[in-house]
């Protein structure tokens, strides 16, 4: 019933009456707790809804889902950075080896939080079992640059153009690492060849201009 009521909202009340049906019964009642919990969200009732949330991480830590959710209801109140970090962080202890949790928690790290390395050191464990994917790939290669590892930064959008050769942002952010490298012949090469891949690309001419102003 939760999920036909992404279709049609009338299924609401048979969603929670089998919920405290299951709570009753004591039938998995953490899942419907954040049953209950995702029905106050879908009304935008944030406060209703993070009691349940918590309800089922009481009765069951290990619900990666229950942590989820409370973590996006922490974001919705936009003042309690703390709680969001323990909810995220217990939705990856739960469940550490599934990609879901851990690349949610890598971007809240790196995206909220501002804890870069422990972000890079989520995203290279994705990476060992996905070594080939973009998404990831450039994800390390930017916290990379972020932390001043511009070697290792370069080395990774390299590999990222070897899977996708028209890559402007890649050659850009090469250019960005030589520039701070101050080996300000290389970033200008990189730059010269994305101002040929997409010549009116406004960050291309802008790096150039930043090494020529540096030169």
């Amino acid at each position: 019933y939760r999920y036909l009521r992404i279709l049609d909202p009338t299924n609401a009340a048979p969603a929670a009456k089998a919920a405290s049906k299951a709570i009753d019964l004591e039938g998995r009642a953490d899942d419907a707790y954040v049953t209950l919990g995702v029905l106050e969200e879908k009304r935008g009732d944030y406060d209703a809804a993070l009691p349940f949330f918590l309800k089922a991480i009481g009765i069951n830590p290990r619900n990666a889902e229950a942590h989820r959710w409370a973590a996006n209801i922490y974001r919705h109140r936009g003042s309690d950075l703390l709680n969001e970090y323990r909810m995220w962080k217990g939705a990856f202890d739960a469940a550490p080896v599934d990609s879901f949790y851990r690349e949610a928690f890598a971007s809240f790290l790196a995206d909220r939080f501002g804890d870069y390395p422990q972000a890079l050191d989520l995203v290279q464990q994705a990476l060992q079992q996905k070594p080939q994917n973009k998404n990831l790939l450039w994800r390390s290669a930017n916290l990379n640059q972020l932390l001043g590892r511009h070697e290792q930064a370069i080395h990774l959008y390299r590999e990222i153009r070897v899977l996708q050769r028209r890559s402007p942002d890649a050659l850009d952010a090469i250019g960005h690492s030589f520039t701070f490298l101050e080996r300000l012949d290389e970033a200008s090469a990189s730059f010269q060849t994305a101002v040929a891949m997409s010549p009116f690309r406004p960050q291309s001419h802008g790096g150039l201009g930043a090494v020529y102003a540096r030169q």
